[in-house]
């Protein structure tokens, strides 16, 4: 092991990063508190807060690391949680209520800002015992002890952000249960499941080619990876709208002394386009800094987060770093500059960032605790640079179409390490274990569209693997099966595959068939698909009765000469949406296996099919398109979940 120098020390002296403020504890549990000191430093842990007051104390081993158990608390708050060690830390608004955790790609992703209604649901965002913790985007190679995000408490200033399954999903349980919610959203839009997965776990399922590449193989990469830099960038320079000119510079929109009085404002982290700037182009922000005094002479890093799509960077009007146009999967690269250290004075300071946006979202990408300023020896706490700057467009060049995208260069799966097995687990879920949870809600499969046959293996896998690890037990894992949409591939199977999981003991399912956008992948209304995961926790995880979960479900059917009687579970008060005549979505195949269109009416509590091209049924199926058009539901309003069967 190499000394623990004094450098070392200082950059190690650190909770764990879910330890900040506002944050959510897991009730009916002792939950684990961990961090990192100097190896055999004594850390005490103190809990003050309603009708309690708990204090206990380790040391950190020999790697540095300590961990210590909190006594079950009650519910609610606020606690102040104290951590004396090397430094010390006080955390405060602490809540005792339930975390979930939420995963999985876009559609889980998807921000509270792009729903329907999203200004009203905004604005009447005053629920304070909703917390949500966003785990910024990162993938290793190698498990990580840290990640980069915070706690933020739901309101109107927060709440657009926060991954709008989770947050509405929090909304539903916090209301009806009366406790606080917690949701750590750790999400990576286009991810497949293997990446969400350890590698001990996941290399049974994978190409060993894929974890090791042989010299061969990653030899002929880094020639396809640097073909794909050159053709990428020359097709970007030739095809994307050009940057019109950096004007503003002359006009002094960089220099510390410069006006901004007149610019607007702007919250960051975050893209223009869901602040109310509807365009692409070029605008400039500015932040104004105090510089301490002992920091005068030294080097700083300048930490942006990812910014989309090419910045050019100042500091007092010095140019300190850029990434141009034409960069490839630039709007996904962290920025860190280096301030000279002749720059730095103490006092005030002004960094100054111009953004480039040729296309989709502009600004930056990022988590609040990306963006900051400190000395690059680490030898101080940074300055957060994550809230208000002002802002001010220089180029407004309109709403690029993505029909510009026409014949752009594909890239290569090898260079997307979210995509990597374990390389998001690494990177975005070791980190937060053994965090106290309750339970866990899943969103994901469109990125394993190509592979939809050992899907089902692979997420029961994951799912082991979680819970294996996060050491709470079977702990609730409820997942989103894909809604409709015309993707044009094998997205009836790959629903099959994801129904799998429930298998698993304590899964469940939130059927979104019915709420799908066909020509959207990202449907709007996440307040349903919320609200029918909660219903799965409510039913299954708080054990309320009368309750029902699940849209109708599969049963039995029964051949009666030229029709098929089908039955159901789950079918309490069985109809059709406005309660039309026909249910709409089943096919019929005879002996030939050839499926025809068949059309159901309902009797009692089943659904009779039939189709006047099959004679004697052999083959039924229900909702077996990537869009369907379906329409039984219950008397929940939860549609009839897709299936196949044979008829013997």
């Amino acid at each position: 092991m190499p000394a623990f120098s004094a450098a070392t020390a200082a950059a190690s002296i650190a909770l764990a990063p879910l330890f900040t403020d506002h944050m959510v504890l897991q009730r009916d549990m002792q939950n684990p508190i961990w961090g990192r000191d100097i190896p055999g430093n004594p850390v005490v842990v103190i809990v003050d807060g309603p009708g309690i007051r708990f204090d206990a104390a380790t040391e950190a081993d020999e790697d540095g690391r300590w961990m210590l158990k909190l006594p079950e608390l009650p519910v609610g708050g606020p606690y102040t949680i104290m951590v004396d060690g090397t430094e010390d830390f006080v955390l405060k608004d602490v809540l005792v209520g339930d975390v979930w955790l939420a995963s999985g790609q876009s559609n889980m992703e998807f921000e509270v800002q792009n729903v329907y209604n999203a200004k009203l649901e905004i604005a009447t965002a005053r629920n304070t015992q909703i917390r949500h913790f966003k785990v910024e985007q990162s993938a290793k190679s190698e498990p990580q002890e840290r990640v980069n995000g915070s706690w933020e408490v739901a309101s109107p200033q927060t709440v657009g952000s926060f991954s709008a399954v989770g947050y509405f999903f929090a909304r539903d349980i916090s209301d009806r249960l009366g406790v606080p919610v917690g949701i750590i959203n750790s999400t990576w839009g286009g991810t497949c499941v293997e990446a969400w997965t350890s590698l001990d776990v996941i290399s049974k399922y994978v190409d060993p080619e894929e974890i090791n590449p042989s010299p061969a193989t990653i030899e002929k990469q880094k020639q396809a990876y640097a073909n794909y830099l050159e053709t990428a960038r020359a097709w970007r320079i030739e095809h994307m709208p050009a940057d019109p000119g950096n004007f503003a510079l002359a006009k002094g929109w960089a220099k510390a002394d410069f006006d901004d009085a007149a610019w607007g404002t702007m919250k960051l982290p975050g893209y223009w386009q869901n602040r109310g700037v509807q365009t692409n182009g070029v605008i400039w922000f500015r932040k104004s800094v105090q510089i301490p005094t002992l920091w005068a002479g030294k080097e700083l890093t300048l930490s942006l987060g990812p910014v989309d799509d090419y910045d050019t960077s100042y500091f007092n009007g010095t140019l300190v770093g850029e990434t141009p146009r034409g960069t490839p999967d630039s709007y996904q690269l962290a920025r860190n500059y280096k301030v000279p250290a002749a720059l730095v004075k103490g006092g005030k300071a002004v960094v100054t960032v111009r953004v480039f946006d040729d296309f989709g979202n502009g600004g930056f990408g990022g988590v609040p605790s990306a963006m900051w300023l400190a000395p690059a020896d680490g030898s101080a706490p940074a300055i957060p640079l994550a809230g208000d700057w002002c802002y001010m467009m220089e180029h407004d060049i309109g709403v690029v179409p993505s029909s510009v995208f026409a014949g752009s260069p594909g890239i290569p799966g090898f260079t997307q390490p979210q995509n990597r097995p374990a390389f998001l687990f690494n990177g975005m879920i070791n980190a937060l274990i053994p965090y106290g949870i309750k339970g866990a809600i899943w969103y994901q499969g469109e990125q394993n569209e190509s592979n939809p046959d050992t899907y089902g293996e692979r997420v029961r896998a994951m799912i082991r693997d979680w819970r294996a690890r996060f050491g709470v037990g079977d702990f609730p894992f409820y997942y989103v099966q894909l809604a409709a949409f015309r993707a044009g591939r094998p997205w009836a199977p790959l629903r099959e595959q994801q129904d799998a999981a429930l298998a698993e003991p304590n899964a469940g399912r939130a059927l979104a068939i019915d709420i799908g956008n066909a020509t959207d992948i990202h449907p709007r209304n996440k307040q349903e698909v919320a609200r029918r995961l909660a219903l799965n926790a409510f039913a299954n995880t708080y054990g309320m009765s009368g309750v029902e979960f699940s849209g109708p479900v599969y049963e039995k059917a029964l051949v009666e000469g030229a029709s098929v009687r089908v039955s159901f579970r789950h079918a309490a008060d069985l109809h059709t949406l406005s309660y039309a005549p026909i249910v709409t979505g089943f096919e019929l195949a005879g002996e030939d296996g050839v499926f025809h269109p068949a059309e159901g009416r309902l009797e009692m509590s089943s659904v009779v099919v039939t189709s006047k091209a099959v004679k004697e049924p052999r083959q039924m199926r229900y909702a077996w398109a990537d869009c369907p058009v379906v329409n039984l539901v219950n008397g929940e309003g939860l549609p009839a979940a897709p299936f196949r069967c044979e008829l013997r």
